[in-house]
């Protein structure tokens, strides 16, 4: 069992994850909607991801840079790993992304071309 007091934010540097898919639902009278899902593997159920925007120093309009954060809940949770579906979502006025980068602890862990969808 894990015993957990506190909330607590965890390193996210070694999951596995896998199923990673971005797509911009594109819109003609309405903001377009850009759409990021994927799975990771996480060390017990009483785990919680998020994905949010980074501020980043990169000059390329075309790629939307995205931190992972990993934080443990507090209570009891067995000793069990599982997979966990994350997802972003973002509207989008005048910008049409190409490429979206996912970041953890220790850099750019997946690079998830973005799909549009008419």
């Amino acid at each position: 069992m894990v015993h957990a007091t506190e909330h607590k934010l965890l390193d996210t540097g070694n999951l596995q994850s896998k199923g990673w898919y971005a797509w911009i639902e594109y819109h003609s009278q309405r903001p377009h909607a850009l759409h990021i899902v994927g799975t990771l593997e996480i060390p017990n159920p009483g785990i919680q991801l998020q994905l949010i925007e980074k501020i980043s120093g990169n000059k390329n309009d075309d790629i939307l840079s995205l931190s992972l954060l990993m934080r443990q809940e507090s209570g009891e949770w067995p000793d069990v790993a599982c997979w966990y579906q994350v997802s972003f979502f973002k509207s989008l006025i005048g910008s049409l992304y190409q490429m979206v980068h996912i970041h953890s602890d220790m850099g750019i862990m997946e690079k998830i071309p973005v799909e549009v969808v008419t």
